[in-house]
């Protein structure tokens, strides 16, 4: 009996202290009303630069890493996905992941984390390009026992679809991908 009872203390100690000093952060931008997802140039057939994204197979990932980065080469950690929608009175290009987690791997309660948006196409949707501005967050993280704060950057997430060169580079490297990998 006794060992039960240590054992569920102890259980509980450990969950109370794998939480302490885990963020939460709200991963949107229609509830915040910010600027909404558009693309950039080149924009697809049938679009025009600056025009907001209205394709909801478009994924938006929110990728975290430690400290002031410059580049997403230091961008690591997912912290959520979530799908572009459109709504009949704001259009397209808004995205909606509610509250995530940060890790404490990154945030134990002071500590600057920096944050990047990422699109991904699925399906037999072309490869596509970005760019979004890194921006840093600490006093808008806070500890995952309260309600979650919204980002402070006002940042714009541009997609645009690559040349048909590149796309063609990349498959001829994929290839070459595989054909090494056969003949190990």
């Amino acid at each position: 009996m006794k060992r039960i009872l240590v054992a569920s203390i102890l259980g509980i100690a450990a969950s109370v202290a794998s939480t302490y000093g885990q963020g939460t952060i709200y991963f949107d931008n229609y509830v915040q009303g910010t600027v909404p997802v558009v693309w950039g140039t080149p924009a697809p057939n049938g679009y025009t630069a600056g025009e907001a994204v209205s394709d909801t197979s478009i994924i938006i990932g929110l990728y975290a890493g430690p400290g002031t980065q410059v580049s997403s080469t230091g961008l690591t950690t997912l912290l959520g996905t979530t799908p572009l929608f459109v709504t009949s009175s704001y259009g397209g290009g808004w995205f909606g992941g509610g509250s995530v987690a940060i890790p404490t791997t990154l945030w134990t309660g002071s500590q600057t984390v920096s944050f990047q948006l990422r699109p991904y196409s699925k399906g037999d949707q072309p490869v596509l390009n970005w760019t979004d501005t890194i921006w840093q967050e600490s006093s808008d993280i806070v500890s995952i026992s309260l309600p979650a704060n919204t980002f402070t950057a006002e940042t714009q997430l541009v997609l645009t679809v690559p040349e048909p060169s590149t796309i063609a580079l990349a498959g001829l490297g994929a290839a070459a991908l595989l054909a090494a990998r056969k003949r190990q």
